[in-house]
């Protein structure tokens, strides 16, 4: 649902100059936490999104340059990792 709402932001900014006082309304979720949605829309295009992953694995990554995003994700998948694995896995790449 946040994606959802992070791509409704970006499509509302660019097409009606949204105002977030009208989204808050309408979703419930407060300032902060809408803003955090456009973000992770902006820095984690549908493509490279995984629904089988939490939206805290995203924002882990979403930061990161896509090939770091890309090898994350897929290691969060594969190992089966929790945020906070793939959080410290995260600072040790950023480390070598």
């Amino acid at each position: 649902m946040h994606f959802w709402i992070g791509d409704w932001l970006r499509y509302g900014e660019s097409h009606f100059k949204h105002d977030y006082q009208e989204a808050i309304a309408l979703t419930g979720y407060n300032y902060h936490t809408l803003r955090r949605d456009k973000y992770l829309a902006e820095h984690i295009p549908f493509e490279r999104r995984r629904s089988n992953l939490d939206v805290a694995m995203h924002h882990e990554v979403a930061p990161l340059e896509e090939p770091l995003q890309e090898l994350l994700l897929d290691k969060a998948i594969a190992d089966k990792l929790t945020v906070q694995q793939l959080r410290m896995e995260k600072h040790r790449l950023a480390h070598e």
